[in-house]
């Protein structure tokens, strides 16, 4: 420990309060860290396991026009939503949402292309409203709905 006042202020601050327990030795917290992290790989996803990405499609697809939660994805997957987000950024490059919201705009040029409205539109594929569906759309294809379907 260092002397003079610096050493008392340390000393201090690092003995226990009275009637506290022990902190753990340095050799008990390394084993409990390693322990964690065994436990952390055993139920993650390891890299030659795939995620179910067929299977979320086509959960994605079939229920499009309402709210997809990323809770709702990972239980397809029998994984945690964070093990769904590392495993999607690993072999996809994207995340569950953003995959949600390409499908959603895929569908909704789908139906500008067949003559829809953008009310209509915007409803059928999942948005909040309108202007939610617009926003995202002029972000994912460049151009705002009405230009597209005029196109």
């Amino acid at each position: 420990m260092p002397d003079g006042t610096a050493g008392l202020a340390l000393r201090r601050v690092v003995e226990p309060l009275p009637g506290a327990v022990a902190p753990l030795s340095r050799a008990s917290q390394l084993e409990a860290a390693d322990h964690e992290q065994n436990e952390c790989m055993q139920a993650s996803p390891s890299e030659g396991e795939r995620v179910p990405y067929g299977a979320i499609v086509r959960h994605i697809r079939a229920n499009l026009s309402r709210r997809i939660t990323v809770d709702e994805l990972a239980g397809i997957a029998r994984l945690s939503v964070f093990q769904l987000s590392r495993a999607f950024r690993r072999e996809h490059e994207t995340t569950p949402y953003r995959l949600v919201l390409e499908i959603r705009i895929r569908h909704a040029t789908d139906m500008l292309g067949a003559g829809a409205t953008i009310a209509d539109t915007a409803l059928h594929a999942g948005f909040a409203d309108q202007s939610h569906f617009s926003r995202r759309f002029h972000e994912l294809i460049g151009v705002p709905p009405g230009a597209f379907r005029c196109a």
